[in-house]
């Protein structure tokens, strides 16, 4: 490695540490597998045997993160002119659609089944409804009231500020009946008097989960049961792609999604030629 380039890691590295551990620890595993100051032909070079390795678009994005944030805090180290043609060919990884891992009905359903009350409740919101995990942890007791046709949700959608009211299907139905009379109570009962935010739906020990809280429950929840690789946004992606395979709509879709554009909920659907042979042998 050229000493020069050692000399600004051990630099950046204390720079990062200040800010966050976890970030630093990220970028100087990436930063550390050049051998001189990043350029556009080796950024270029380096991305290649990422994708070769089979890599996900999100992996290489946060590595490209690190050789940003290097660029912009030494600008003294780098030509200005390959600065802006790497971050030019950066900025074209980053328009390439993510991988991502949908979830399946038979998927949701054994990870509900095999959880917890709460985990329950979580994925069946996540896969059922297609919310947002953001969505999910500002729900409160209160936005749930029984009605005819059973529980209404009633959410502010974080992104266009409209409140979208959803009966809960039966299975969700089940799973909320099931955490707020059973698990929730029990975690209120074991709390200090002095907590507070009994009135969020999802709690914790600490109280109101968090989105990360939320993250790690539903992805440890998967990993016990043999999905690794589900997280979140898989069932939400899940959802918008059962849907497509029922037959809904595009207009449902976005309801359903809370999406301003349909453009915007055509990325939750993911079909193969089986889907397609499916549809072309039911209309032929």
């Amino acid at each position: 490695m050229n000493d020069k380039y050692k000399e600004i890691l051990e630099e950046a590295e204390s720079t990062l540490r200040i800010k966050a551990t976890t970030t630093a620890d990220r970028y100087m595993v990436t930063l550390r597998t050049f051998d001189d100051f990043p350029t556009r032909s080796t950024i270029i070079a380096h991305t290649n045997e990422w994708l070769a390795a089979g890599q996900k678009g999100t992996t290489i994005r946060q590595k490209h993160a690190a050789i940003r944030w290097l660029m912009k805090h030494f600008p003294r180290c780098f030509d200005p002119v390959d600065v802006q043609e790497s971050i030019n060919y950066m900025s074209e990884i980053k328009t390439v659609e993510p991988d991502v891992s949908v979830a399946t009905p038979e998927q949701a359903a054994d990870v509900i089944l095999k959880s917890d009350s709460r985990t329950a409740l979580l994925v069946s919101l996540l896969f059922y409804h297609g919310l947002r995990v953001s969505d999910v942890t500002k729900l409160k007791v209160s936005d749930f009231a029984e009605s005819g046709k059973g529980i209404v949700m009633g959410l502010r959608d974080k992104k266009t500020k409209q409140i979208h009211n959803y009966i809960l299907v039966d299975k969700a139905e089940n799973a909320f009946r099931r955490y707020v009379n059973g698990q929730r109570q029990d975690i209120i009962n074991g709390w200090r008097n002095d907590q507070r935010g009994d009135s969020f739906l999802f709690l914790g020990v600490r109280g109101h989960l968090s989105v990360r809280s939320v993250q790690r429950l539903v992805s440890d929840a998967c990993s016990k049961v043999g999905y690794p690789d589900l997280h979140c946004h898989s069932f939400r992606h899940g959802c918008g792609t059962a849907y497509a395979k029922a037959g809904a709509s595009a207009a449902t879709i976005k309801y359903a999604l809370g999406h301003k554009s349909i453009a915007s909920s055509m990325r939750y659907i993911h079909l193969d030629e089986d889907d397609l042979h499916k549809v072309a042998q039911n209309i032929f």
